[in-house]
């Protein structure tokens, strides 16, 4: 596998080798104004997660305008797709947002010799499965063997129970600050 693997088109020296990766997490604490103190602040989950890849193509020594090209047709389709670091780190399922291209240094016949681009990703796990792109004419999983003694599975032992806890007191329903 090459650098990094957005569904089937694959990040390396001979499509789009990336020289960066900012990866921006964030989570929601919305405010809420008080008389005479600070704002008071309440989790209610996580924000946006993008993940942006910046480089250079410098063809023939990379890849060229057909890798981009084809980065285009799958945000054109409108689908997510998994992405995966060339270590096997699974990143969620993205779409792809952005694609900045700064062509420079031109040869005679108007080709650049140099291509900087910027690929803007964003996270949609919660997407429907039949948003997700087809991988390379069709994604199909063999099915998984019987494995003795899992519950619910045929053959697998039974894993042993685990002691209940004991309950915890109920939390008021009003905040202390209202």
């Amino acid at each position: 596998m090459g650098m990094m693997a957005l569904g089937d088109f694959i990040f390396e020296l001979a499509t789009l080798p990336h020289q960066s990766l900012q990866h921006r997490l964030g989570w929601r604490h919305p405010s809420n104004s008080r008389v005479g103190e600070r704002p008071a602040r309440q989790f209610i989950g996580t924000d946006d997660e993008t993940i942006t890849l910046s480089g250079v193509l410098v063809p023939p020594v990379t890849g060229g305008m057909a890798d981009v090209t084809r980065l285009r047709e799958m945000a054109d389709s409108g689908a997510s797709w998994v992405l995966l670091d060339g270590n096997g780190t699974l990143y969620g399922v993205f779409v792809i947002e952005k694609i900045d291209l700064t062509q420079s240094e031109f040869f005679d016949d108007g080709v650049a010799r140099k291509t900087e681009f910027t690929i803007s990703l964003a996270r949609v796990d919660d997407d429907a499965p039949e948003q997700m792109g087809e991988l390379g004419g069709g994604l199909s999983l063999p099915s998984l063997p019987s494995m003795p003694g899992l519950p619910g599975l045929p053959g697998l032992p039974s894993l042993p129970s685990l002691p209940s806890l004991p309950s915890l007191p109920s939390l008021p329903t009003k905040p202390p600050w209202a």
